[in-house]
């Protein structure tokens, strides 16, 4: 149901001559194909082989995603739309190993979003984008060892959740923060973070937020 609606969006959009509104739909069907995987009765191709189907479904994502960079060829101006599409090229590399393409993609996220951000500094959808791209470079640039620079994506994204009241952030980009302090052997501070993120999760009694809460159990019990 997704492939079709995102792909009647794109037909859409074409006759419309609407680049904005078929990037969108363009990205729409890379992020579907990219977790087709998670509806076990999806499998449009007879002779695909169930182990071989997640190979077509990055085939079909990957064709999408050469679509969508065509459409941004002709968008010279920096748009949301422009940093999703950045965002999701991004997943679907992390998705199939590719790191370095993978961070690549996030920091032309990064860069477009700053661009949107100099032109209307207080507009905090942009503000809220740019925390969310620190934070998923962050763990990539974590993933590829470069570990000062992903604690500098990650305070910088904390900042920018705190600013913006948004909860669910300030605890995620904490315990990633926590993550890289304990991987550079400084377990100290890595366990403060990660009792902060939990403390954050709870409201006197209450857990308020069980994912957040639990991830910060679960690192503590391996420290």
């Amino acid at each position: 149901s997704a492939i079709a609606d995102f792909t009647q969006a794109r037909d859409m959009a074409r006759a419309q001559h609407s680049l904005d509104e078929n990037l969108i739909a363009a990205v729409g069907l890379i992020d579907a194909y990219r977790t087709a995987n998670r509806d076990p009765k999806f499998n449009p191709w007879p002779d695909v082989q169930p182990e071989n189907l997640q190979a077509r479904l990055y085939q079909e994502a990957q064709v999408r995603m050469v679509a969508a960079y065509a459409i941004m060829d002709r968008m010279p101006e920096p748009s949301l739309a422009k940093v999703n599409a950045f965002t999701n090229f991004g997943l679907l590399h992390n998705d199939t190993g590719n790191l370095p393409q993978a961070l690549n993609a996030y920091t032309q996220a990064e860069s477009i979003v700053r661009e949107l951000i100099a032109a209307d500094p207080q507009n905090i959808d942009f503000q809220n984008r740019l925390a969310r791209t620190l934070t998923t470079k962050g763990v990539t640039q974590e993933n590829l060892g470069q570990l000062d620079d992903a604690l500098a994506s990650q305070k910088e994204a904390l900042d920018l959740y705190k600013q913006l009241g948004d909860l669910r952030g300030v605890g995620n980009s904490t315990i990633s923060m926590g993550d890289v302090l304990a991987k550079q052997d400084n377990t100290d501070t890595a366990k403060v973070l990660y009792e902060q993120a939990k403390t954050g999760a709870t409201k006197g009694n209450e857990i308020i937020d069980p994912d957040i809460y639990n991830l910060a159990v679960e690192r503590l019990a391996k420290l």
